[in-house]
């Protein structure tokens, strides 16, 4: 090949030139390969319709025939995608539990405790299928003890413990059964359930233990149950 017009520095640089251009519209052109073939991202959420107390700034989770409601929405090439026009089909478990066109809500129950395994599948999008896994860890009800004394050590005689219950299916703490015992004899029902009043008399020598344990239920589930122990010292 004969360039007329050019000596040969300025084939060289005619050349470095056109090699540079090359590689810039390579790197374009596979990045565009890439974006185009890139998966679309998932956006699922989902919420457990158990109690937790208010001030609780985790997530709520659910337990043993909680409802949970989910949804989803897909992105794809930085933009909201339309599906409702697209097959979509949820499973739990490996089992179905809706399916239709353009249904990116649904609401479910759990059954039993450990991973539940939610998956969204779509037949038809763009020519081929897309599935979307995730793992919704279902627990068992708890329940903490609030005392807060310095290494569990008190010194008034007239002190207070309070119970904050989480993750059973009820809409409020209200609808729960509390039962307290000193130890290890049941203690009188305090006007608030989830509240223990306890107030030791005179006799009472330093260094004393006092035993606590609470079970909580759910009355309209018997095997919903979380129970906690602590145990205090009395010192002057």
């Amino acid at each position: 090949m004969i360039f007329i017009g050019f000596n040969r520095p300025q084939l060289i640089k005619f050349g470095v030139i056109i090699l540079f251009l090359g590689m810039v519209l390579a790197i374009i052109f596979g990045l565009t390969a890439r974006a185009q073939t890139k998966e679309p991202d998932f956006l699922i959420t989902w919420r457990a319709n158990t109690y937790a107390p208010a001030e609780f700034t985790g997530k709520i989770l659910p337990t043993d025939s909680s409802l949970i409601s989910a949804a989803f929405e897909i992105i794809d090439a930085g933009r909201l995608v339309n599906l409702s026009k697209n097959e979509i089909y949820w499973y739990l478990n490996d089992d179905l539990i809706k399916t239709g066109v353009g249904i990116q809500k649904t609401s479910f129950r759990v059954v039993g405790t450990g991973e539940q395994e939610l998956r969204i599948k779509i037949l038809d999008y763009k020519g081929r299928m897309l599935i979307k896994n995730i793992l919704i860890p279902s627990v068992r009800p708890e329940v903490t003890l609030i005392a807060p004394f310095f290494e569990n050590k008190f010194s008034n005689r007239g002190i207070q413990i309070l119970a904050k219950p989480y993750f059973f299916n009820v809409q409020n703490e209200g609808e729960l059964e509390f039962s307290w015992k000193v130890n290890d004899r049941p203690a009188a029902k305090n006007e608030k359930s989830n509240q223990l009043s306890v107030v030791l008399n005179q006799e009472v020598a330093p260094n004393f233990e006092l035993k606590t344990t609470l079970n909580v239920s759910n009355p309209r589930k018997f095997t919903e149950r979380a129970s906690r122990e602590i145990k205090l010292t009395f010192v002057k």
